[in-house]
């Protein structure tokens, strides 16, 4: 499934910009195109679901990671294992995000710069400083190291769709100095839809790419013209609204479409010809870079793995 997946998703990005376009240069971060899926299941020391994955597990996913047609793989990666998976990119060409933290872990999450951006404030930037430094000394040698990452959903709005300013300037005191410390990677966080991103991007303007997972294909929508029709116009409201937000912005914005089915959330999985059309609106309005939501190996409950193909409907 995640093979066909990705393969739909490289054909996608191949009629749309030819296959050299799609890889070429993938050091170079100002040429370089995000095209790949979020998800992919490395955790397998403290899995988030509940019970430890088995070695037939682990070979699996290390299988599907080897055939993804695309060049760039997200997931929050424990600190234990960030040398070996970044090797893993190295080894096979792909790009991964480094969030410096095991997020099944309180301490280290508390540890990091999500966790710094989250809970601490501007009277504390030497510790900021200190994790930028350390995630740069750790992994400066990897070629499969893109960007960091920290943000999970909270820092343009909080949990009730508030702006959330109090954030706002740690956001942008990371952004500055990971252009200091480091201006070959990019710093990165996300948003789930695109209230508040024009406000947000004016308080930080030195922040690289704004990702967007607002994820608009619900159980009780379905498959019909109509139906489709109403979710592809949510699809561009807010496409519509960070194009507008980033224009002439530093900041690139990014999307995370959504591939995947979350019944105990309401979502439904979108077919083969949705998963294209969410790529393609994006693209007319600006992304650049296209991740998809997906799960690995393990299933959390209720909700079955996303990865969508020809043969879902």
């Amino acid at each position: 499934m995640t093979t066909r997946l990705c393969t739909t998703l490289l054909t996608v990005f191949s009629l749309a910009f030819g296959i050299h376009s799609v890889f070429c240069q993938q050091t170079d971060t100002s040429s370089y195109f995000p095209l790949g899926v979020w998800g992919i299941w490395i955790d397998y020391e403290n899995p988030p679901y509940t019970r430890d994955i088995t070695v037939d597990e682990w070979d699996r996913e290390h299988t599907n990671w080897a055939n993804l047609h695309g060049n760039y793989l997200v997931y929050f990666i424990p600190v234990q294992v960030e040398d070996e998976v970044m090797q893993f990119s190295d080894n096979n060409g792909y790009r991964m995000d480094i969030a410096g933290y095991d997020k099944s872990d309180s301490a280290s999450y508390a540890n990091s710069l999500e966790g710094w951006v989250r809970f601490s404030n501007m009277a504390d930037t030497n510790t900021a400083i200190a994790l930028i430094n350390n995630l740069w000394t750790q992994l400066q040698v990897h070629q499969g190291w893109y960007n960091y990452t920290f943000g999970s959903e909270f820092t343009v709005s909080d949990d009730s769709g508030r702006p959330a300013v109090d954030r706002w300037p740690l956001v942008q005191f990371v952004s500055e100095r990971i252009r200091q410390t480091d201006p070959q990677r990019k710093s990165v966080t996300d948003a789930a839809h695109s209230w508040n991103t024009g406000e947000f991007l004016n308080a930080c303007p030195s922040l690289d790419v704004l990702r967007m997972d607002a994820y608009f294909f619900q159980t009780g929508d379905g498959k019909e013209y109509d139906d489709q029709q109403s979710d592809f116009d949510d699809c561009l409201i807010h496409y519509n609204n960070i194009m507008n937000n980033t224009r002439g912005k530093w900041t690139e914005w990014q999307l995370i479409g959504q591939s995947q089915q979350e019944p105990n959330n309401g979502l439904r999985r979108p077919n083969y010809y949705e998963v294209r059309a969410q790529a393609f609106l994006a693209l007319s309005r600006g992304a650049r870079g296209v991740t998809f939501y997906v799960y690995g190996t393990h299933i959390a409950d209720g909700n079955p793995p996303g990865m969508s193909s020809r043969d879902t409907g």
